[in-house]
């Protein structure tokens, strides 16, 4: 098409050339809008950032499964505590066996405290009446020496002992033995307790790999951020609705297409920064499920494509708010509910002692349906297929894994249980049947369909209506003659018809 302006002939932007003007401009439209809202830079960037941060420090401070270590049964795990020691006057054994008692205390913070001339019972009674609540955390352990009835010139020693806390009664036996140690060989030796537990049973091992404590608080801490980040998205799309921005542009000939595509391109390039961050962090904490063996690009994967299909969701959620706040807030409260509560509900459900496990399964697959939980669960599944991967490689945990039936996937990318492959599928698919949605809502068709079926519907009810309604003859022969004039000639008498004309 030409035009003639300014004394110059000038042709018309057609065809592909005139959509990609039209992408160009909205996409600088929508790069404009974030270089001047800074509020943005917060909910797009620094918050899923930190969130997953938040999410590894917590992977490498909390405890890992594994035996408990030994233990040395001393004091020195009480803290700051006193020692009563109760000893009978004018006895050289007892005084010897007293001294050495006291003195093993010495470099640490343990204070041996003398009863004086009240007996053991009358003296611990009095202490913890005096000090309430404070007494079962100062006073753990306790021993008496009395010279012996016999006049044979030896003691008899009793240990006490604290049972509100956990090994007290070792720790005592230990202390007086390596008093009658010391005092037997001149200070020159002494005992010293080990407790070593029992390493874990099968159960134990295949409960703990059944929970991947780990796994679930990265894949929490970075849903969480990502819910913020998602959410945000739709801001822009609902303020340009709430203030006619969105209708002039259409107007002007903007057409749907160009709008939602140039709006999902800068989103995910938006979106795209923070998830390369994420994985320098992944890679920075060196957390061996994400990242050895190349799986720092399949954690990519995932997110990339929990960006093609979330971020077409929050466009599609968008058209039922009218204020951009609301639809930040309530989009949020969306996101956590259907990635960490969905995740929630399923690892409950999957607890055997329930018996609801076939709940869990039919659960797992409806919600895939939601971005949200197949992020989630995928990196919990990787991190999860990992450490089955190396504790069933282990030959002395093959039984475990046999007799409790633990899987893994050698193929992370796999369909069953274990892979991510489903999750995968699902977002991908999800991502295109949204962004189709959007176009087709913005461009008519669905208000043009909601129109056919609520035609058919008022049609069909008149129908019913008038089946059920006695008419009078000479109203059915009008409308039998006004229905007839579609097929014959008008009379001129019908200036207007009016036909099947319904209140």
């Amino acid at each position: 098409t030409m035009l003639n302006y300014a004394g110059r002939n000038a042709s018309l932007n057609t065809g592909l050339t005139l959509s990609g003007q039209q992408f160009y401009a909205m996409f600088m439209k929508r790069f404009l809008y974030f270089r001047r809202n800074k509020t943005a830079l917060i909910t797009q960037f620094l918050l899923p950032v930190a969130f997953t941060l938040l999410g590894l420090i917590l992977s490498k401070t909390l405890p890992s499964p594994n035996n408990s270590p030994p233990l040395n049964l001393t004091t020195v795990q009480y803290g700051a505590n006193s020692v009563p020691v109760f000893n009978s006057t004018g006895d050289a054994a007892a005084d010897n066996l007293a001294h050495y008692y006291a003195s093993q205390f010495s470099d640490s913070r343990t204070t041996p405290v003398s009863t004086g001339n009240e007996t053991m019972e009358s003296y611990i009674l009095d202490v913890a009446e005096k000090r309430g609540p404070t007494f079962n955390t100062e006073y753990l352990i306790a021993a008496s020496f009395e010279s012996d009835d016999d006049n044979d010139g030896k003691a008899t020693a009793t240990a006490w002992f604290n049972n509100q806390a956990f090994h007290a009664i070792g720790v005592t036996m230990t202390a007086i033995d390596s008093a009658i140690m010391r005092a037997q060989t001149n200070g020159e030796h002494t005992i010293e307790t080990t407790n070593h537990p029992l390493p874990r049973t099968l159960s134990e091992i295949a409960d703990d790999l059944n929970i991947p404590v780990v796994g679930f608080t990265v894949s929490f801490d970075l849903l969480f951020g990502m819910a913020f980040l998602t959410s945000s998205f739709v801001r822009l799309v609902v303020e340009e609705k709430e203030n006619k921005a969105k209708h002039v542009q259409f107007v002007s000939g903007v057409t749907p297409l160009s709008y939602w595509l140039s709006a999902f391109a800068w989103d995910m390039i938006n979106y795209i920064v923070p998830c390369f961050v994420i994985l320098i962090l992944f890679a920075a904490f060196d957390v061996p499920a994400y990242v050895d063996g190349g799986r720092l690009g399949l954690v990519l994967f995932q997110l990339f494509l929990y960006g093609w299909s979330i971020i077409p969701l929050m466009y599609l959620l968008g058209f039922f708010f009218g204020k951009p706040s609301t639809a930040f807030i309530l989009l949020t409260l969306f996101n956590i509910i259907t990635g960490e509560v969905a995740i929630l509900v399923v690892q409950i459900l999957m607890v055997p002692q329930l018996d609801l496990q076939y709940i869990a399964k039919t659960l797992k697959w409806v919600f895939l349906v939601l971005p949200n939980y197949c992020l989630g669960q995928s990196l919990i599944d990787i991190y999860s297929n990992h450490g089955n991967i190396e504790a069933c490689n282990n030959a002395q945990m093959a039984e475990a894994c046999s007799k409790f039936n633990i899987t893994f996937q050698q193929n992370y990318m796999a369909w069953a249980d274990g892979g991510v492959g489903r999750y995968s599928v699902f977002m991908a698919v999800e991502g295109l049947v949204f962004i189709l949605l959007v176009v087709l809502v913005d461009a008519g068709v669905a208000e043009k369909l909601w129109y056919r079926i609520t035609g058919l519907a008022n049609r069909l009810r008149r129908r019913i209506a008038n089946e059920s309604t006695a008419t009078d003859g000479d109203v059915v022969a009008e409308q039998k003659r006004i229905r007839a004039l579609a097929y014959e000639p008008r009379n001129d008498a019908d200036l207007l018809v009016v036909d099947d004309l319904w209140k």
